[in-house]
């Protein structure tokens, strides 16, 4: 007791029996061992005859999502256990939330101790409790076949990652916009979506789904080059993540001239006017007279 792995054994009042049998198995909280079998001398008296063999109740810890080793155990104090396939398991009631697979006669039996081993497989993403309930008969032994033995489950609950399907990548045109639908699953609850970007584009979540989000990716003012957004699902516990690539075009945008107003003039006099104009591209400016009035010329 007390953590040091040491137990006392007291028989039941009125027991009389010469011996008892312990199954014992190490549990950690989320999962459990094998079983081991010992045996503790009361009286040193003799077992009555006319007992048919025992089943055993168990109790499996697992979790979610994994497959375990079923123990299904018989016990003969008298008779011996053939072990040559005629000893009978008769399982009575299958799991309802999971599935038995092929039993056979494990190699640890002995003839007094008799065990059959089975892997239990639970429901994807099912965690709760299950039960499987069964019995043994010993063709050696006249008395008959085993009680009922009952296994109870406990299927412990883990995490389920989210999943996060890929994300294709995107190109459109200097000045605007595309539009990104990403999917993904988490069965566990509704993850949140973060989102990184980089230099020229700027990214915001339109609508979400459940299931799907609706991402628009910008182009800042005139940026054109490759750049890339990182898109973080994150449940409770974890964070998976994606990156998909940005390509923005570069097209040529159409140099702003000022506008000159109106001027009044004298005649026989000179006028001069500095035009100014931009280009965001940064290319060499050409200039070029339209309608321009007799005598009037640039340089």
């Amino acid at each position: 007791a007390g953590g040091d792995l040491e137990y006392t054994f007291a028989p039941s009042p009125g027991y009389n029996g010469p011996a008892d049998f312990v199954l014992f198995r190490a549990e950690d909280g989320l999962t459990s061992s094998g079983l081991a079998f010992g045996s503790i001398n009361i009286n040193g008296g003799r077992w009555p005859r006319n007992m048919p063999p025992s089943s055993f109740d168990d109790e499996i810890v697992m979790l979610e999502d994994e497959d375990k080793e079923i123990p299904f155990l018989g016990f003969d104090v008298v008779y011996p256990f053939p072990l040559d396939g005629t000893a009978v398991l008769d399982i009575i009631d299958y799991p309802e939330h999971g599935t038995l697979g092929d039993v056979s006669l494990s190699d640890a039996s002995t003839t007094q101790l008799i065990q059959w081993d089975a892997i239990y497989t639970p429901n994807e993403h099912y965690f709760g409790p299950d039960h499987i309930t069964y019995r043994v008969s010993n063709p050696n032994n006249p008395f008959g076949e085993s009680l009922i033995g009952t296994i109870d489950i406990q299927i412990n609950e883990v995490n389920d990652l989210p999943v996060l399907d890929p994300i294709a990548d995107i190109a459109f045109n200097e000045d605007g916009s595309a539009s990104v639908v990403i999917t993904y699953t988490d069965v566990d609850s509704e993850p949140s979506i973060d989102l990184i970007w980089y230099e020229g584009v700027s990214v915001l979540i339109e609508s979400t789904d459940n299931g799907s989000a609706t991402l628009v990716v910008e182009a800042n003012d005139a940026y054109y080059g490759s750049t890339s957004v990182t898109v973080n699902l994150q449940d409770m516990e974890a964070t998976v993540s994606d990156v998909f690539n940005v390509v923005v075009h570069s097209i040529n945008d159409a140099p702003i001239i000022s506008e000159p107003g109106d001027f009044e003039v004298e005649l026989g006099t000179d006028f001069a006017y500095s035009v100014i104009a931009t280009d965001v591209d940064d290319v060499g400016l050409t200039y070029s007279l339209l309608d321009a009035p007799y005598g009037m010329g640039s340089d």
